[in-house]
C-alpha cells in the first residue's frame, strides 16, 4: 500500500461513494508517487525551478512506483516537478481505484447503468482502514515525531482540499489550521530518520533537512499546478462546471465536494 492508495481511499466518501474532485486527483496522486520515491531515497528534488533527479534506480516494493522511477530515469533532460505532474496524468485516479479494488478496500460497479459521463458507483468496503487513516492524518498534524509517511500524507490531504471534507465544523478548525501549516513546512521527524541511521545524529539531521526540503518543493509546486488548473476552469466559464455535473462535478461534488464527516 502506498501514499497514493491511502490518499485516494480518504478521497472516497463513505456514504456517497464519490471521489472528491476527481479531475484534480490525478495531479495529486502523481505528486504522491514522487513523495513516496523521495521518502524512499530513490529521487531528489532540486531547489529553485525544481527538477526531479534519480538518486537510486533500486526497485521498491511496488510495481507502479518502479515504473515511475524507470520513466524518470529515462527522461532527458530531468523533468521539472510541474512537467512531471502534468505528463500523462489522465487516468491515474482510475488506476488507483483498480488498485484499491485489488486490496479489497472498495468495489466499483462498472456495469451499473448511468448517464453518459457520470462515474461508476463506488462502494467502500474497508471502513476501518479509512477511519485509521483519518486518525493518522489528524495525529500527524499535532505530533512532530510521527512518521515521515504520515506527515507526507497529511500534507497531501490539505493540498488536495480534503481537510475541510474530512474534518468539518468549527470545532475542528484548529486541526485544519495545523494541517495547513504542515503542508507549508512539511517537517520530517528527526526521530523517524534517526531510527534509520542509528548512532549518527549528524547524518540523520542532514537526511531530515534534505527530504523536508524536497517535500516542501513538491507540495509548493503541486499547489501552483492546482491553482493554475482552477483558474483555467474559471476561465472556461460555467460550461465546464455544468458538464461536470454529469461527470467530474457529480462525482466529487465540484467545488463543494461531498459533505463533511462526523
Amino acid at each position: 500500500m502506498t501514499l497514493g492508495d491511502d490518499l485516494l481511499l480518504l478521497a472516497v466518501h463513505p456514504r456517497s461513494g464519490r471521489v472528491h474532485r476527481p479531475e484534480r486527483m490525478d495531479l495529486v496522486l502523481r505528486a504522491a508517487e514522487l513523495l513516496e520515491l523521495l521518502l524512499a531515497g530513490r529521487i531528489g528534488v532540486t531547489s529553485g525551478r525544481p527538477r526531479i533527479v534519480v538518486e537510486s534506480a533500486a526497485p521498491t516494493a511496488d510495481r507502479r512506483l518502479d515504473t515511475v522511477l524507470r520513466l524518470l530515469g529515462e527522461a532527458s533532460p530531468a523533468p521539472t516537478v510541474g512537467e512531471w505532474l502534468k505528463r500523462s496524468s489522465r487516468g491515474t485516479t482510475l488506476s488507483y481505484l483498480s488498485r484499491l479494488e485489488g486490496q479489497g478496500a472498495l468495489t466499483v460497479d462498472r456495469r451499473a447503468k448511468r448517464y453518459a459521463g457520470s462515474p461508476a458507483p463506488i462502494t467502500l468496503l474497508d471502513r476501518a482502514r479509512r477511519a485509521d487513516l483519518r486518525r493518522r492524518v489528524a495525529g500527524a498534524a499535532g505530533d512532530p515525531e510521527r512518521t515521515a509517511a504520515d506527515h507526507a500524507l497529511a500534507a497531501l490531504v490539505n493540498t488536495a482540499g480534503l481537510s475541510r471534507r474530512l474534518y468539518r465544523g468549527p470545532h475542528r478548525r484548529p486541526l485544519r489550521r495545523r494541517l495547513a501549516r504542515l503542508a507549508e513546512s512539511a517537517p520530517l521527524a528527526l526521530g523517524a530518520v534517526a531510527a534509520l541511521v542509528p548512532g549518527d545524529a549528524e547524518l540523520a539531521a542532514a537526511i531530515s533537512e534534505a527530504v523536508s526540503t524536497g517535500v516542501r518543493e513538491l507540495n509548493s509546486q503541486l499547489s501552483k499546478e492546482l491553482r493554475a488548473e482552477h483558474r483555467m476552469e474559471d476561465a472556461a466559464g460555467g460550461h465546464h462546471g455544468h458538464h461536470g455535473s454529469g461527470g467530474h462535478h457529480g462525482h466529487g461534488g465540484g467545488h463543494g465536494g461531498y459533505g463533511g464527516e462526523p
